[in-house]
Formats: structure tokens, C-alpha cells, sequence
């Protein structure tokens, strides 16, 4: 019903009343201008009716040629609204003014919504940021994720990782927080933290235990950071469970090599889902960050609204002999699918690739990142 509404409403409709004549010979008329009626009512001479603004003319010429008077009756549809106000200053000036607005509040933050936060105080959180200007009403064209991460990082020592992300108008904060530090004077649970791998420490912090590594320190594998044995001002020694946060940037190296032949994989079917986004609402509902998202813009104003496309592409397996540039490729891809599968969340900091080949064609990739090196080896205190 709706749909009809719209459509006759884009249309346009003409509602017309004729008389003072022969009303067979103004139907007439109408069948010659191949005018189509709607809601028909004859009473006499007097004729009663609707058509398209299309065919308005041609029932205004059927009524004269059969000597007959029309009467406008009603004017439904967008074109006559156009018409009736067109020498009303108000309602372009409206429109302008309506589609600017639009414009203003879709280039604005609306919404921020923050998850994972357990031990830091939601409130506190929440005023940090709107110090910092990340709150509602926010221009979208001020906010850099990268740099909100960093900040909010360096919020609280609880805070060990946050992730920002803008979809439209809404910010999604994901936090991850570090454990809490708890000191255990019980009988079996002593430790110390060394490092779980090499690496040059850009942040430390010691929750629990001896130690006093900082930023700038060289670490390799199973160094000590903090120790579970802490002596006492009256020369005794005190157990406990040590516990530390050690940012450090490490490297990883990851390999692939392709030989001349090699198996391949093909795509066959290709299929797209599509869906549509309106101010951060999706539906029908689909992961927005596996999809791609073609959002509408007016000049450098992005619009809250777009389609997002999700692409899915079955291959299948098959043995070619591959040329330089084929191999070179898929050696690229296989690294960087391990690459991917190997560092997980960690925050890469650069990359450097190098190719060799010889009777294989080989891809070495090393990656340094951000990681938190602190490893906890237990052990026991023997009485």
C-alpha cells in the first residue's frame, strides 16, 4: 500500500470533473487521446475522474473538443507540490538548508561505545576521552584511531592494548586490560618472569616481584625481569608469585618457498552478498570487516550510509608450471598467509621481504613487533 502511495505520489495525479455536454462524447474523446481513466463516475452529463499529470493535457483537449467544461479538482503528486510553492522562498531555502544539516551531522561522532574495560572505572574512562575530545558531536575529520590508541594506552598501567575503529558515525573502543597483580604468601605458588623471546624493551612495567628492567634494555630469551625472591630490610627473603608487563619489539621470521611446477588453486565461483548500512545499522546483518564498504559522499562529507559487498570465491587445486613473476606471487601469498596465522594481534612496527632464487624460489619475511615478552616460570621453595 505504501508502495502504490509513493508511486502515484511520484507520478502525479490530476482528479477532474467536466460537464455541460455530451458525457459519451468526452469519453469518446479520452479513448481517441488514449487517455487512461481511473475512478470513473458518469452522473448524466457530468463526468467525474482521475488520471496521470501525463495524461492531463489530453483530457483537457478531450473536454474541449466534445464541448464540455473541466474543473481541476485535486492535484496529488510531487510535481504539483513543486508547482505550488515554487514562488515560496521558504521551502528551497528549507531544502538547502535541510540537506546541510544532513551534510553537518553525518561528518559528526555520535556514538561511543567501549568494551573490555573490568578493572578501570567506566566514568573515569569515559571523562578521559571527552577531555581529549573524543565524545559526541566530535568532528569525524579530527579523530585519528592510531593516535586514540596511544593515548588511551597511556591512560592506565592496567591497560595493556585498545583497538579504535570508526563505522560511520559510531566508535567502537575494544580494551584489553592486563591481569591484576596478586601476591601469594601461600606454600606452592612462587615464580619468577623472564623473557619469553629476544627483543629490545620499549615498555616495562613490574606489577609484583624484584626488578628493574626499562625501556631501551637488550633482552634475550630466559633473561630475568622480575624475580620471586625479594629480601627484607632484616636480611630475611620473602616468596612470592612475580608478575610483570614488558612491551618489547621482537622479530619474526617467516618463510616460503615455490617450486617450478607447483600446485595452484583456481577460482571458480565468485559470489557476492550484498547489504545495506544506514547510520551504523546493517541489515541483514553481516560482518562489516570482511566486507567491503562503498559508502556515499557529498564533496568531502561521507555520508553514515552505503552498501557493503562480502565476496566469497570457491578454488580449486591443480599443477602448472609456473613462471617467475607466477611463482613470485604465490610465494607472497603463502607468507603472508603464515604471517598473518603468526602474529595474530601483534602490532607490527615494519616489514622487510627478501626474494632468492635458486633451484626454488624462496620468500623470507621479517616482521618486527610489539609484543609483551613476560613469561612466569614457577618453582618451588623446598623447607
Amino acid at each position: 500500500m505504501v508502495a502504490d502511495i509513493l508511486k502515484r505520489y511520484l507520478k502525479g495525479e490530476y482528479g477532474f470533473t467536466v460537464k455541460g455536454g455530451f458525457s459519451d462524447d468526452f469519453l469518446k474523446e479520452c479513448a481517441f487521446e488514449k487517455a487512461s481513466l481511473r475512478n470513473v463516475l458518469v452522473q448524466g452529463n457530468r463526468v467525474t475522474g482521475r488520471v496521470s499529470r501525463r495524461d492531463q493535457q489530453a483530457v483537457v483537449r478531450a473536454a474541449e473538443r466534445s464541448g464540455m467544461e473541466i474543473e481541476g479538482e485535486t492535484e496529488f503528486g510531487l510535481f504539483y507540490t513543486l508547482e505550488r510553492y515554487k514562488t515560496r522562498i521558504g521551502v528551497p531555502v528549507g531544502l538547502v538548508l535541510a540537506v546541510l544539516l544532513l551534510n553537518l551531522l553525518s561528518s559528526m561522532l555520535w556514538s561511543v561505545e567501549v568494551k573490555g574495560l573490568h578493572t578501570v572505572n567506566e566514568e573515569d574512562f569515559m571523562r578521559f576521552l571527552a577531555d581529549a575530545d573524543v565524545e559526541e558531536g566530535t568532528f569525524l575529520l579530527r579523530l585519528d584511531c592510531n593516535e586514540i590508541e596511544e593515548m588511551i594506552e597511556r591512560f592506565s598501567p592496567y591497560i595493556m592494548r585498545a583497538t579504535v575503529n570508526l563505522v560511520g558515525c559510531r566508535m567502537y573502543i575494544d580494551v584489553q586490560e592486563r591481569e591484576l597483580p596478586q601476591e601469594i604468601d601461600g606454600m606452592d605458588r612462587y615464580c619468577n618472569v623472564v623473557a619469553a623471546k629476544d627483543g629490545v624493551v620499549l615498555k616495562a612495567d613490574i606489577l609484583a616481584g624484584d626488578g628493574n628492567v626499562k625501556a631501551g634494555d637488550v633482552l634475550q630469551k630466559g633473561d630475568l625481569i622480575a624475580a620471586g625472591v625479594v629480601e627484607l630490610k632484616n636480611g630475611g627473603v620473602r616468596y612470592l608469585e612475580a608478575k610483570a608487563n614488558v612491551i618489547a619489539e621482537t622479530e619474526s621470521v617467516f618463510s616460503a618457498a615455490v617450486a617450478l611446477p607447483a600446485p595452484v588453486r583456481r577460482p571458480e565461483k565468485i559470489r557476492d552478498r550484498f547489504a545495506v548500512c544506514l547510520f551504523g545499522v546493517i541489515f541483514p546483518r553481516m560482518d562489516a570487516g570482511k566486507a567491503n564498504v562503498g559508502w556515499l559522499s557529498l564533496g568531502e562529507t561521507v555520508l553514515p550510509a552505503g552498501i557493503l559487498r562480502q565476496r566469497k570465491t570457491e578454488l580449486s587445486q591443480l599443477t602448472e608450471e609456473l613462471q617467475y613473476a607466477q611463482a613470485r606471487l604465490l610465494a607472497l601469498d603463502r607468507v603472508s598467509v603464515a604471517a598473518v596465522n603468526g602474529l595474530g594481534g601483534k602490532k607490527v612496527r615494519s616489514c622487510s621481504v627478501v626474494f632468492i632464487h635458486e633451484d626454488l624460489f624462496r620468500v623470507d619475511a621479517r616482521f618486527r613487533c610489539e609484543e609483551d615478552v613476560a613469561l612466569q616460570q614457577y618453582f618451588e621453595v623446598l623447607n
